[in-house]
């Protein structure tokens, strides 16, 4: 089994840079908890390499190779956790592979906090010479990014789904007050009475689309577009031509960090729940001789 799941990845370890990662894992030799570094090393270098179909692949069969092979035993050390320590314990002596892709629902954001990352690190990365801050106070409310640059000052809100007046409310606060900021509004989409309504507060209007790799089952960049032609301009729009220029704004699913940073912080966590699996067969123990 664990070749199997070895073979999957296997196949991009040139591309994701881990041959060497996988030349010390010995299939005969290795523990549960090593697999499980072994595993969140390789899902953590799929998805940044955007292999997400591989990703999901190799997700399922790790869960299933743990849960036929190991689950009584992780069941059982849980269960003396929470008797004799706390629930979190036990939570945090579990092994799970979760799905980092899921932070969508059809064609949007589950959540607004991973479309502001997204825009966030995208403009961040962007402006040299300027400060890009999210939650920032401005004009008569706290917008989720600001930029102030030598191109002016911006304050975006921002909503994963349809837009609403409301917002276009929310963001024309940003502007006032003597703020010296421009609100911007991105949003999933903009019926044309938020249109209407922002272009009388001069709000400008900005609609978010996923993109994905032909035969890939999730996103892997979103594009940004004005959607009113008529509305206020912002010089967000230059940012987006340079931006789009060398391609869309890529989704950042989980943190790209080099192999040995986020190899160290696993490993790490794999010591964490063994000291913790070891307390619970120690307890155990105790239990009977006493």
């Amino acid at each position: 089994m664990f070749l199997k799941l070895k073979d999957i990845v296997e196949r991009h370890s040139d591309q994701i840079k881990i041959k060497e990662y996988f030349a010390s894992f010995d299939p005969e030799k290795i523990d549960l908890l090593s697999y499980y570094v072994f595993a969140k090393v390789a899902s953590h270098q799929l998805i940044t390499h955007q292999h997400f179909n591989e990703y999901l692949q190799f997700r399922d069969e790790y869960t299933s190779f743990v849960q036929e092979n190991f689950g009584e035993e992780i069941k059982f050390i849980k269960g003396i956790l929470t008797t004799e320590f706390t629930f979190l314990h036990a939570a945090r002596a579990d092994i799970p592979l979760p799905d980092l892709t899921a932070i969508f629902k059809k064609d949007e954001f589950n959540k607004e906090s991973d479309l502001k990352k997204t825009i966030y690190n995208a403009l961040s990365g962007w402006e040299d010479e300027g400060s890009v801050k999210t939650e920032q106070v401005v004009g008569f409310g706290r917008c989720d990014i600001s930029v102030d640059s030598d191109r002016g000052k911006l304050a975006i809100e921002l909503k994963k789904g349809k837009a609403k007046r409301k917002d276009v409310y929310q963001a024309f606060e940003y502007s006032v007050g003597g703020s010296g900021f421009s609100s911007v509004l991105i949003a999933k989409d903009f019926p044309e009475d938020v249109l209407i309504l922002a272009r009388e507060l001069k709000v400008a209007c900005y609609s978010y689309q996923l993109v994905s790799e032909p035969g890939q089952c999730r996103p892997c960049d979103i594009y940004i577009d004005k959607v009113d032609s008529k509305g206020h301009s912002v010089f967000i729009e230059e940012y987006f031509a340079e931006m789009f220029q060398s391609g869309a704004l890529e989704i950042e699913y989980i943190e790209n960090t080099k192999i040995p940073v986020f190899t160290e912080k696993y490993l790490k966590e794999a010591e964490e729940k063994r000291a913790l699996w070891q307390a619970a067969l120690d307890t155990n123990r105790g239990r009977r001789n006493g």
